[in-house]
């Protein structure tokens, strides 16, 4: 039991003698930690396990290797039973971070390292999934997108926290002499609703409030019976759960609304306006980079589902259908006007679905480009140089290269209300043999680019992103 909990993955893949070096380091990781955490235990049992999980004194295949082989099936179940199923709910800090396959403890990731991890994803993996969004996911990718920008505002969002705790202390009820919700609850609470809202800035008809508050209800019943430290399935404590929901709806519907609700639409709208910039780049990058684009069912338009059950219901497809034809008749006149007017228009979620048709378009004129092509990491200059990811696709004569904004809208942006398009200054640096005349899909709008040192090229990203938040650039 200690070693299977203090295993660091879901499993190793050990199938022959002698153990490869990385599942064999994996283990002893694991053996060592487990005799860490129970002292108690007799040293010569942790002796025994070490030789029979190490297979010290297997010599081939035989019962030694079937029994390390069954154990290696059971550590997947119970690591996602710890993990996903428990501290990925207690865990709410930033609740974007605390998903299925992240690593909560270590969540960021350098610009280099990213650009490093997908040279390596091409090399070793050309062909492997990329998903932003799947049946298994605890938030949706464009409720993640809006919680993360969280972290670029620390200030303003610790300031709304302590005054929302103020403002709502009295819809808490005390069970047990504590207030509930408690303060890692309440704290899910808010980000959850900052992450989901489904009108940007704006109140809900009193229908769309009353489903609204049906689908969050049932969510934080869940979210306190996965983190079993006040209920639990096996367990539940309906006093503890019943003051929860009358927590949440004296803010949605009660009188303590008059005071939040406003305050918390101004926040929102900020939020959901940088949340849908970050989206954007999201769905840009996994359609470019190296890999195969996923697309769970749904989420061509703004995906802001809560874990299961609330993100299998159905899916409109009648809708989706309607507006990509409009997209369709659209682009096919003046696509820099179209452009400019989703990006303005941007709450319905279109601007999403032509992002992503327009992009796997380009994917589908030239699918060699996006399977084994180079994957060339691109510099950027200016002060909001570290705020974006680019990068190049390139295959003999043909180009793709991408500009995606990931930080920094937040604070660009304001307040929020205006348009997704925001000018960026600076320059992005292209490598020798780089086209000198470039072509946006997205706007159609044609570039040309500068010669710089060295024989490379060099673009000027105010001609790029004024008309739309992302860029995707073809020869």
């Amino acid at each position: 039991v200690e070693v299977t909990a203090a295993l660091p993955v879901y499993r190793t893949y050990v199938r022959s003698i002698p153990m490869k070096p990385p599942d064999r380091l994996i283990i002893a990781r694991a053996l060592r930690a487990a005799r860490r955490a129970a002292p108690a235990i007799p040293a010569p049992y942790f002796d025994f396990l070490h030789r029979a999980l190490l297979l010290e004194e297997a010599r081939g295949a035989g019962e030694p290797l079937e029994e390390l082989m069954r154990w290696q099936q059971f550590t997947g179940p119970i690591m996602a039973k710890e993990v996903e199923d428990t501290a990925l709910y207690v865990y709410n800090r930033l609740l974007s971070v605390s998903e299925v396959g992240g690593s909560p403890g270590r969540p960021i990731v350098a610009p280099a390292a990213f650009h490093h991890r997908l040279g390596e994803r091409l090399r070793l993996w050309p062909d492997a999934m990329s998903a932003t969004t799947t049946h298994d996911s605890k938030r949706a990718e464009d409720m993640r997108a809006r919680i993360a920008v969280l972290s670029e505002i620390p200030g303003a969002w610790e300031a709304r926290l302590r005054r929302w705790r103020v403002w709502n202390a009295g819809g808490k009820t005390r069970i047990h002499g504590r207030p509930v919700p408690e303060e890692n609850e309440e704290i899910l609470i808010y980000q959850t609703l900052l992450g989901t809202w489904p009108r940007p800035g704006r109140l809900l008809r009193p229908g769309e409030m009353r489903l609204f508050r049906d689908r969050l209800a049932g969510y934080l019943l869940k979210t306190a019976r996965e983190a079993k430290e006040h209920t639990s399935w096996h367990s539940p404590d309906a006093e503890h759960e019943r003051a929860v929901t009358r927590f949440l709806d004296a803010m949605l519907m009660g009188s303590r609304g008059d005071r939040f609700l406003p305050d918390f639409l101004r926040f929102q709208e900020r939020i959901a306006l940088a949340g849908a910039i970050t989206g954007l780049s999201q769905v840009l990058i996994k359609i470019a980079a190296p890999g195969f684009p996923d697309f769970y069912q749904g989420s061509e338009l703004w995906d802001l589902r809560l874990v299961d059950p609330d993100n299998r219901g159905p899916v409109n497809s009648r809708l989706r259908a309607r507006l990509l034809a409009r997209i369709h008749r659209a682009a096919a006149g003046d696509r820099a006007a179209l452009a400019r007017s989703l990006a303005r228009d941007w709450r319905d979620g279109r601007i999403k679905m032509f992002l992503t048709w327009s992009a796997l378009s380009l994917r589908k004129r030239d699918p060699r480009l996006f399977a084994r092509s180079d994957y060339l990491p691109l510099r950027v200059t200016g002060r909001s140089a570290s705020q974006i990811v680019a990068f190049a696709r390139r295959l003999k004569g043909a180009w793709a290269i991408v500009i995606a904004p990931i930080r920094g809208a937040a604070a660009r942006l304001g307040t929020g209300g205006g348009t997704l398009a925001v000018r960026r200054e600076g320059r992005l640096l292209l490598p020798r043999g780089a086209p000198s005349l470039l072509r946006n899909v997205f706007t159609g709008g044609r570039i040309t680019t500068i010669p710089s040192a060295a024989g490379g090229r060099s673009i000027l990203r105010p001609d790029i992103l004024s008309d739309f938040p992302v860029a995707l650039l073809e020869k």
